[in-house]
Formats: structure tokens, C-alpha cells, sequence
């Protein structure tokens, strides 16, 4: 009889992690929808490289600017 409490516990204790994993992947299949409809999609992508220029100390936007009145 020992043995038929422990199987129905461990039963129970099945039953409520189903219920549990069920719960969260609602709220999350539920959280990406309400994302998706406000424009926000994020989407995992693999490390990429990025290439970005570097301007050089003399170029036009780096250079201090004047006054109207210097011109």
C-alpha cells in the first residue's frame, strides 16, 4: 500500500510539472504575440560581424565650427 501512496504522488507531482510547463509556454507564446502586434519583433539572429567605418579626425564633422559672425 506504501508503494501505491508514492506512485499516485509521483503521479500528482507529473500531472502539476505538465500543468506547470503548459502554463509558461502560454504566457510565452502569449507574450510574443502581444509583442508582435505592437511592431516589436525580435528575432534571434547568429553573432554577425559589424562593419563600421571609422571617420578620421579631420573630417568636416569633426571640425570645430564658428560663429556666423568669424564668416
Amino acid at each position: 500500500e506504501e508503494g501505491n501512496v508514492a506512485m499516485e504522488k509521483l503521479v500528482e507531482n507529473l500531472i502539476m510539472l505538465r500543468i506547470k510547463m503548459s502554463v509558461r509556454n502560454y504566457r510565452r507564446n502569449l507574450n510574443k504575440q502581444e509583442t508582435s502586434q505592437r511592431g516589436f519583433v525580435f528575432e534571434e539572429r547568429p553573432n554577425e560581424v559589424i562593419d563600421v567605418s571609422i571617420e578620421d579626425e579631420k573630417s568636416p564633422s569633426s571640425e570645430p565650427r564658428g560663429s556666423p559672425h568669424d564668416a
